[in-house]
């Protein structure tokens, strides 16, 4: 139901008159919301008289710029700061959403619901019906029809782009984020996380205000991209249960300090501002404040896609001979980055890689290489020369597009390529 439609209903009820009645808005506005029926009547009668204060909170979308009105809601209701976070989200997204019906019996005026297929008295939480307010509490149970319901998922995507929400209480019960569940809520600096979670989907909480994680005891899957671009985030801390990180689960995390491990877990560790498998022989994640020098240890395989991207302050990669293959975007964006030594060991090199390491001056490839992804050098602006010993199939990769300063490249002889793969004036030597 959207608002045209939401407006003729009250208006069969209550006259036309509401179509221009501030008053009839703030009333239906707070009544969509998530607010206590009985709050929605103390706050309407104290304002039905006050038609300046309405008119201004009506046309004000910033709640930042209401302070003066802020406090005269104080004098007329109390400090009750989250009502009157409340009062401004509904009037706010009243004006500029759509509020959505219920399309199952499932419901309880602020959220749909749907059972959890061979869960006995179990609910998802699959959308808001209201704009969520600033501060959201989900409920551990629910009674409908006569029943009480346990909350144990978050259905994906159900509170995708909620910018105003700035801070989540999850159920006590609750098991399972979803996919996307609260991808780009940026405004979510806050997040309290129950005792028995067990799984966060992919880009779960990505892209928000997140500045610590305190994971608790029963987390045992982070998803792929769970918390990537959350830029603000500081701090995580891994329980001993959990065994499943996701590619790029951190990626993006510029101010991430440290990751803490429970001592009892037995699949990873975090030593000198990185991720590691227990063994060491992945890296799934370098700390988004991590300087200097990154040189592994001589048990690493492989380096995770996404594992250092936008790590700005990586100045020099000196990777071990143990190492096999870069993946996809794993240094993408190290602005910082103007030295990289290749093992003789290096067989794969991902999509984007190394993309806009605008300060690297040359690669030098050793023949082991078998495959270099699509554009895993582009926007290396300061590359002047490149060895790449190995047989490279390069048709259609443009493996160094973007590479203005690319000068002097070497190749194979036997090497497949078009004249479109490399910057018009790269002069390209040949060996056998």
């Amino acid at each position: 139901m959207d608002r045209i439609d939401i407006l003729h209903e009250v208006s069969e009820k209550n006259g036309k008159d509401i179509f221009t009645s501030r008053e009839g808005k703030l009333r239906k506005a707070l009544e969509a919301s998530s607010l206590d029926p009985k709050d929605v009547s103390v706050i309407v009668d104290v304002l039905t008289g006050e038609k300046k204060l309405v008119k201004r909170i009506l046309s004000e979308p910033e709640l930042e710029h209401t302070s003066e009105e802020q406090n005269v809601l104080r004098g007329r209701i109390g400090d009750r700061a989250d009502i009157l976070r409340d009062v401004h989200t509904a009037i706010h997204h009243y004006g500029r959403k759509e509020i959505a019906a219920a399309s199952s019996e499932l419901d309880d005026g602020r959220f749909e619901y749907s059972a959890v297929p061979a869960r006995r008295q179990c609910l998802e939480i699959v959308r808001p019906l209201t704009p969520p307010a600033y501060d959201v509490s989900l409920p551990d149970t629910v009674t409908i029809g006569g029943k009480e319901w346990k909350i144990v998922h978050i259905r994906d995507g159900a509170f995708e782009g909620c910018r105003d929400i700035r801070s989540v209480r999850l159920p006590t019960s609750l098991e399972t984020v979803g996919n996307n569940a609260f991808c780009n809520c940026s405004s979510l600096g806050k997040l309290e996380l129950p005792r028995h979670l067990k799984t966060i989907g992919d880009n779960a909480f990505a892209f928000t205000a997140l500045e610590e994680l305190p994971f608790q005891d029963y987390l045992e899957e982070i998803g792929n991209m769970a918390f990537y671009g959350c830029r603000n985030l500081r701090k995580v801390s891994l329980p001993k249960r959990t065994g499943q990180i996701g590619l790029g689960a951190f990626a993006g995390c510029s101010s991430l300090e440290t990751i803490t491990v429970d001592d009892k877990n037995g699949r990873f560790m975090f030593e000198d501002g990185v991720l590691y498998s227990r063994r060491q022989d992945r890296i799934l994640q370098v700390s988004g404040t991590f300087e200097g020098r990154l040189s592994p240890p001589r048990s690493l395989l492989t380096i995770e896609q996404y594992a250092a991207e936008g790590c700005a302050g990586l100045k020099e990669l000196d990777l071990p001979v143990s190492l096999t293959s870069v993946g996809a975007r794993a240094f993408r964006g190290c602005t910082g980055l103007s030295k990289v030594k290749f093992p003789n060991t290096i067989e794969r090199i991902g999509e984007r890689a190394f993309e806009g390491c605008s300060v690297l001056d040359s690669v030098d490839i050793p023949a082991s290489i078998r495959s270099i992804g699509k554009l895993a050098f582009s926007g290396c602006t300061s590359l002047e020369v490149g060895e790449i010993s190995g047989k490279i199939d390069y048709a259609g990769k443009r493996i160094f597009e973007g590479c203005t300063g690319l000068n002097r490249l070497t190749i194979r002889k036997d090497s497949t390529y078009s004249d479109s793969d490399f910057p018009k004036n790269t002069r390209i030597k040949f060996t056998r």
